[in-house]
């Protein structure tokens, strides 16, 4: 019995004891490494099992299997795992989540899982929390005084740790997806009016407003402006370019500049070392700007529930109000389907009423309409 490390490079099983695989790879505090197990069976047959690259849930594994051979029981194929959600979410998910998400979507993060989640899932292995206990969780938090949209966030929050889980390969499924989320009400969307625009980008610093001027123009969603970078952009051409494996329907997105988001383009300056479109001064691009979102909002005297994405929801209610019909939109705002982009369908009902409004008969065409009738009459 053994535990074996997976090479990243060429995927050979390797000795635990072994610092460099026979390519050459050096193991030890090598990220990205894959812990297996090796054992032979009640039958004698040599087994290897998958663990993940959890060193720990390897060790488990094997002891376990380990128990259930000297008590000469059947071993199950299947990993089952021993890890406990506070024991993932503390030294996998959450790492990960600093390394990867910005401050303060991780600092969100840790604050639920102190509150709420790791009390009622804590010390349960991951394996055991069933659907059922998730709506236990749902009902315990509704008995709290928790509104439906609050525990849909922390909802998203576990299914997304399961999900990186099931990735990894602690576990096999994720519960999460096997419970209905509350209904949310799409009417807290928020559309700004141009003259709320202009009065928001004039409270805005300097250094962050072509962000949010260029989220207006081009309904963008955050993460891929933070994200852009100069070889995405053709100036001649005037198109953007979002890879497919950035955007959230995973499908490439080639974006036409308005004479607006050019001009936004063509103000800023390049940093000389850095790649990214929107950087601080060292040249790494911003991670965090909803603090100062909110403190514009504020200071332009705008509702502070106002989100970052209410800004492509701007975009999209100022092109239906310019008369662009849905389809166009759909391919502007990178929708996969029709559906997505049917939110805003009220809107283009406004238009065409203003539209059909101006086809009509003025009193004077009233009166000289009333006088041929009489003519005819005689």
């Amino acid at each position: 019995m053994a535990i074996l490390i997976e090479c990243p490079r060429c995927h050979t099983k390797n000795s635990l004891k072994r610092g460099t695989c026979k390519c050459g790879l050096t193991l030890k505090k090598r990220a990205g490494k894959i812990y297996w197990i090796e054992y032979y069976d009640h039958e004698g047959k040599r087994c290897r099992e998958k663990i993940g690259p959890s060193k720990e849930a390897a060790e488990a594994r094997l002891a376990e299997v380990k128990k259930l051979k000297a008590e000469k029981r059947f071993i199950p194929k299947k990993f089952e795992g021993t890890l406990t959600l506070a024991e993932f979410w503390e030294k996998h998910y959450m790492p990960y989540c600093r390394r990867h998400n910005s401050a303060s979507w991780a600092r969100r993060k840790e604050e639920v899982w102190r509150l709420y989640l790791r009390s009622f899932f804590g010390q349960s292995r991951m394996r055991d929390i069933t659907p059922a206990k998730i709506e236990a969780y749902k009902r315990m938090r509704l008995d709290s005084g928790a509104k439906g949209p609050t525990i849909n966030r922390e909802l998203a929050m576990l299914k997304n740790a399961y999900s990186l889980a099931e990735k990894w390969g602690f576990v096999e499924g994720n519960p999460v997806k096997k419970v209905k989320f509350f209904e949310e009400n799409q009417d807290r969307w928020y559309f700004m009016t141009k003259e709320e625009a202009r009065r928001f980008l004039e409270q805005c610093p300097p250094e962050t407003r072509p962000i949010f001027e260029f989220l207006l123009a081009t309904g963008l969603r955050l993460s891929n402006v933070l994200g852009l970078k100069w070889e995405q952009i053709d100036l001649k051409r005037r198109v953007l370019r979002i890879e497919a494996s950035s955007t959230k329907g995973k499908r490439e997105l080639i974006l036409p500049l308005s004479t607006w988001a050019m001009n936004i383009l063509k103000s800023l300056p390049r940093h000389i070392k850095s790649p990214y479109v929107f950087c601080r001064p060292d040249g790494r691009p911003y991670k965090d700007l909803h603090d100062g979102f909110k403190a514009a909002l504020k200071r332009a005297a705008l509702p502070t529930t106002i989100r970052i994405h209410d800004l492509r929801h701007t975009f999209a209610s100022w092109a239906i109000q310019a008369g662009v019909d849905i389809k166009t939109l759909k391919d502007l705002l990178g929708h996969t389907t029709l559906e997505m982009v049917l939110r805003y369908a009220h809107l283009d009902l406004s238009t065409k009423i203003k539209a059909v409004d101006k086809v009509n008969l003025g009193e004077e065409e009233v009166e000289r309409d009333l006088e041929v009738s009489s003519l005819r009459g005689r």
